[in-house]
């Protein structure tokens, strides 16, 4: 009895010690590898001021890239700034092996010409508004087939073209770029803050496209509102198979006028129109209006030197990638075309559909400026702390 005393006592000790141990060994300053995201978010540890790099992370160099003949080019990046993409470094991306689709190759044409850098356009131009699609009527939506038809007859070759469009979600999303001055860690877009200004973008820059190619200064994206009643099903203006809008790569089960399901997991609900509907509105308020912080709504930090996908915000998760996968096609192992990183971009209705995404953005933005009061002083963006 005795013996069996002292061997508890033991056993206590040595746990007590093992534990003493692990909590020694972690860092003193808390950073959002060191706890779980929930934790942080619930704690007032806000990710966004917390970096896990070595002492002075902000002004920590990364290596120097070398070419493919060992030469350094002599660029670095800061470890804990922005992720900057090298666009000198661009290879085949990283594609699932039972694709069904010819294999891509997404990097895009190098330019003899040297890159422009962006400026903001000027304040005193006047504002254009996006429309939803169910509003907007039959000659704008046929403005827009019509852009998809020139993209898809441009060359190739042509940045412009509907191909070379298509391959810039590929070429961010499957690993084809790397950071500058760390050719070990892939860019990738999703599951992290990058999420929404990276699309946000995108979409900047498609529009640009557009205006140029229909010679219609005022053209915007209409946005495919799948998150009300009216827009919760694929527009007719898709299903039309001798359409430049028309993608055989969706499900045919989902085509109108089945109702769409925000937090589709690859398995029918098999509600009734109105349940469908509420169910929908309820992803909506769990996913947009009731998430509150910027690191749970937008996702983690993802600064230079920092591994690929540190953590996805709620809208992406839902209803952004459950509706990726409603609309691509299941019968195909990675959902092409909307269902997969490397085919999405090949669908006319990803334009469309992130257009709305973009929307929910600013919806959010809103709704915490109403919460902390219209007249609040703080910005309502992806880089807010609180």
């Amino acid at each position: 009895m005795e013996a069996s005393s002292s061997l508890r006592v033991f056993v206590l000790f040595v746990f007590a010690l093992l534990a003493a141990t692990t909590f020694l060994s972690l860092p003193l300053t808390p950073c959002s590898n060191s706890m779980s995201r929930a934790i942080l978010a619930t704690t007032g540890l806000d990710p966004y001021l917390i970096s896990c790099g070595s002492g002075n992370t902000a002004q920590e160099e990364a290596p120097h890239l070398s070419n493919k003949d060992g030469h350094s080019t002599n660029r670095t990046a800061k470890r804990g700034g922005p992720i900057v993409t090298d666009q000198l470094w661009c290879s085949k991306p990283d594609i699932p092996a039972d694709a069904p689709l010819p294999p891509s190759q997404c990097c895009p044409p190098m330019s003899a010409s040297p890159a422009i850098n962006f400026t903001f356009p000027n304040a005193t131009e006047p504002v254009r508004t996006r429309r939803p699609v169910h509003e907007v009527g039959a000659e704008y939506m046929a403005k827009y087939e019509r852009l998809v038809a020139l993209m898809k007859a441009l060359p190739d070759s042509d940045p412009r073209s509907f191909h070379q469009q298509a391959n810039i979600h590929c070429a961010y999303c499957t690993g084809a770029y790397r950071q500058v001055g760390q050719p070990e860690l892939p860019v990738q877009v999703h599951y992290s803050w990058l999420f929404f200004p990276f699309h946000r973008a995108y979409m900047y820059f498609f529009e640009r496209i557009a205006r140029k190619l229909l010679d219609d200064p005022e053209f915007t994206l209409p946005f495919w509102s799948w998150d009300i009643p009216e827009g919760m099903q694929i527009p007719a203006e898709f299903v039309n198979k001798s359409s430049p809008l028309y993608d055989a790569f969706r499900d045919p089960a989902h085509q109108p006028p089945k109702l769409v399901d925000l937090d589709f997991w690859q398995m029918e609900k098999n509600l009734t129109g109105e349940q469908q509907i509420q169910h929908n509105m309820w992803v909506m308020y769990k996913q947009i209006v009731s998430s509150p912080l910027p690191s749970l709504f937008h996702g983690q930090p993802y600064r230079a030197g920092d591994s690929e996908k540190p953590g996805a915000g709620t809208a992406e998760l839902a209803p952004h990638n459950t509706m990726h996968a409603w609309i691509g096609n299941g019968w195909y192992p990675n959902g092409e075309d909307m269902g997969a990183y490397y085919t999405a971009g090949r669908d006319p209705i990803f334009y469309l559909y992130h257009s709305n995404i973009d929307r929910i953005w600013e919806a959010w933005r809103h709704i915490r400026r109403a919460a902390k009061g219209n007249n609040s002083s703080q910005t309502m963006d992806f880089t807010d702390h609180a």
